[in-house]
């Protein structure tokens, strides 16, 4: 036979008015999803489960018995004995032999080893509650803080800033993390598996050690401990002292027997001729990392003055290569666009006793010819060229002697012959020839 809560609450104790420690409820209660899921399909569960709310306000015994019977009626529970938290049943429940509701209340508490770790930890934190006069400055003081002191700016180098010293490649996140460990009073570094948080504490460890700083690995897993050891054993025997349980200082203390038995040889370089080493290598990585950082600026820059370019293209319905190709034409070194830009303003204004639509004909025959010319200079003949985007029913180009493609598109005119010229032509036109 199974037993389970259908409700689940937080308790904690704290000390009622004779300051004895009593149990008292934390949180809000919640459906025990196991509970849900056994008497639901997986839809209906998982509903019930997101939508579920208590509705009850606190010390409200009838609101909270009207809402666990509600409950109880979807479940399909019945409700094996009458429901009243003033008076639990005293009874196992145990001895029930259908499924169905219990007046009675379960406490649930850690066993074996959960609640060995349980009470160690309930004893470190009383041994830190009896000296609080140290925890000002640790990654304690920051957690309790909770940030209400004002973070410290991570933009500009502090005064005392610590190279960071690590034994095999570092990207530049991990540096960030190896920097603000050394450098902040609580720093917190998150990864999946694989992304090298190991190869970050070990850096630390020798970032603190090559300035002088002493160190502490803790952990809840014994193999993140003994992974971050070995490491330091590869870089330099002794380095870091692996403590925690019997073995681990059985292992430490034949480790040190080695190393004191074993002859001592001078050192191949100095401290001094490392650090500079360290330093100068420091300082080339920050100039190359400035350099990068510039470059990326200008091509930044470049792909925004492309973008603008685009858009300014597609406002002006012209093709870019007759744009450019009007660009690359100018014989001197006054910007051609801006003379284009002139001539097309003042031809726009023009009305049509000032032969306005011959104008305009006339200027953007102009600007063809110059891109096309400059396109064939160019080497690229036999490409498609700006005729077939511009010479389109009802253009200019149906004007005589004004499309520089003239009798290689189907809108242009041609000469009769009896002298006349055929094609469309406006009765404006017309009448100011006679």
């Amino acid at each position: 036979m199974e037993l389970a809560p259908l409700l689940v609450q937080q308790m904690e104790l704290a000390p009622d008015e004779d300051g004895r420690d009593v149990l008292r409820p934390s949180g809000v209660p919640s459906l025990h999803s196991g509970v849900v899921s056994e008497l639901l399909d997986a839809g209906d569960a998982a509903d019930l489960v997101a939508r579920w709310q208590p509705a009850w306000q606190e010390g409200n015994d009838a609101q909270m018995l009207r809402a666990v019977r509600e409950l109880l009626e979807e479940l399909g529970l019945p409700e094996l004995e009458p429901l009243d938290p003033s008076a639990l049943s005293d009874r196992t429940v145990m001895q029930a032999l259908r499924p169905g509701a219990h007046n009675a209340a379960v406490l649930l508490v850690p066993s074996g080893a959960e609640a060995m770790a349980t009470q160690a930890l309930v004893d470190n934190l009383l041994q830190i509650s009896t000296r609080t006069a140290q925890i000002p400055g640790t990654a304690l003081d920051a957690l309790l803080d909770g940030g209400a002191r004002q973070a410290p700016d991570t933009t500009s180098a502090p005064a005392d800033a610590v190279t960071p010293v690590a034994p095999g490649p570092c990207n530049e996140s991990q540096e960030q993390v190896i920097s603000s460990a050394m450098t902040q009073p609580l720093t917190v570094a998150t990864g999946p598996p694989g992304t090298g948080k190991s190869e970050v504490v070990t850096a630390v460890v020798t970032t603190c050690v090559a300035a002088g700083q002493s160190v502490l690995v803790a952990s809840t897993n014994n193999e993140a401990v003994n992974v971050v050891a070995e490491r330091c054993d590869d870089i330099a025997p002794g380095l870091l002292m692996r403590t925690g349980n019997a073995e681990a200082l059985e292992r430490e203390a034949a480790k040190l027997e080695r190393l004191l038995a074993g002859p001592t040889g001078a050192p191949r370089r100095g401290s001094a001729t490392v650090g500079g080493e360290l330093r100068n290598t420091r300082g080339a990585a920050d100039r190359l990392r400035a350099e990068a950082a510039r470059r990326v600026g200008e091509e930044t820059r470049l792909l925004e003055l492309l973008r603008d370019r685009e858009e300014r293209t597609a406002a002006l319905e012209l093709p870019l290569p007759l744009l450019e190709g009007a660009r690359a034409a100018a014989p001197d070194s006054q910007t051609p666009l801006d003379r284009w830009a002139d001539r097309a303003r003042k031809t726009a204004a023009a009305r049509w006793w000032q032969l306005g639509a011959w104008r305009r004909g006339r200027a953007l025959a102009a600007l063809v010819a110059a891109g096309a010319g400059q396109s064939e200079g160019s080497g690229r003949r036999g490409r498609p060229g700006p005729r077939n985007d511009l010479c389109r029913p009802n253009c200019w180009s149906r004007w005589p002697r004004s499309c520089p493609w003239s009798g290689r598109c189907g809108n242009s005119s041609a000469s009769t012959g009896n002298g006349t010229r055929t094609g469309s032509r406006r009765p404006g036109w017309r009448r100011l020839r006679r």
